[in-house]
């Protein structure tokens, strides 16, 4: 994958998946345990959260993605949780951090580019 997308001039960052499958992703919980998961379900001890357990550490991965992003100061990371697992692929070009700028001058949320699949 990593080849492919740099093929399309697209980045590939890494993320440590330690204790993904048994950390909760509801926000604000994060209750980590071997229990939390059973297979393919994921049910939180603490909170009660019910996931499939793959979608569950796609979305621990992804928060641990911004949290890296926040602490390295590369900014420009949004919370989106995924649908799916796997490597977090970051696209960045020139022109969306000009229109990130330019909505965030005149008060206004940036409008998500869609992406190009065409290629």
């Amino acid at each position: 994958m990593t080849y492919k997308a740099k093929q399309q001039g697209i980045s590939v960052e890494t993320v440590h998946p330690a204790y993904a499958s048994q950390r909760c992703s509801e926000t604000g919980c994060g209750f980590t345990h071997e229990d939390n998961r059973d297979g393919d379900v994921f049910v939180c001890q603490k909170c009660g959260k019910e996931l499939h357990s793959d979608y569950n550490a796609a979305r621990n991965v992804a928060h641990k993605f911004i949290q890296n992003r926040r602490r390295s100061g590369s900014g420009g990371a949004t919370y989106h949780p995924f649908r799916g697992g796997g490597p977090v692929l970051k696209e960045r070009r020139a022109s969306d951090t000009r229109s990130e700028a330019q909505a965030s001058r005149a008060g206004r949320k940036p409008t998500p580019r869609q992406p190009n699949h065409n290629s």
